[in-house]
């Protein structure tokens, strides 16, 4: 992650949320920030779920520079320190909390970084995927007879 510019963070920001990144002030509230995410999800456009989070962690009141904003958004964009380890139970926990601070619209995904053994997915698909499904969190059947019409629902 060293090597990915700050500035570089900002513009997949703004190509993502179709808000103009660098208009942030030097430093701001997550408040504030969070009236930003608001309009931009009221405009139909991309929500920066990270925003959640942050609130979560540090309260609307907090204070926020514009580099700290772009550095916790690299690392949310690229998944760069986010491990979740555990059980079966505490990774669904885990995911689940996440989901709900992000307020996601669309669901979330699960990835395995190319180098991981063909076992960690395995273990997502026979055991994470069935918890789950049984806390309502993935679907277990699709209806629809086309990609479009599943997608829908």
């Amino acid at each position: 992650m060293e090597g990915v510019p700050l500035e570089a963070a900002g513009v997949w920001f703004s190509h993502n949320s179709g808000y103009d990144m660098s208009q942030l002030l030097p430093r701001f509230s997550l408040r504030e920030l969070q009236e930003l995410q608001g309009r931009l999800v009221a405009a139909n456009a991309s929500p920066v779920g990270f925003v959640g989070l942050l609130l979560k962690k540090y309260g609307e009141n907090a204070e926020i520079t514009r580099e700290d904003f772009f550095t916790h958004g690299l690392r949310a964009a690229t998944g760069y320190s986010l491990t979740i380890a555990g059980t079966v139970a505490q990774v669904a926990d885990q995911i689940e909390e996440v989901f709900e601070a992000t307020e996601s619209r669309g669901g979330f995904m699960i990835s395995v970084s190319q180098g991981s053994p063909g076992a960690i997915m395995l273990n997502i698909i026979d055991y994470l995927v069935p918890e789950l499904q049984r806390r309502g969190r993935y679907r277990s059947a699709y209806t629809g007879r086309t990609l479009r019409e599943n997608l829908a629902t």
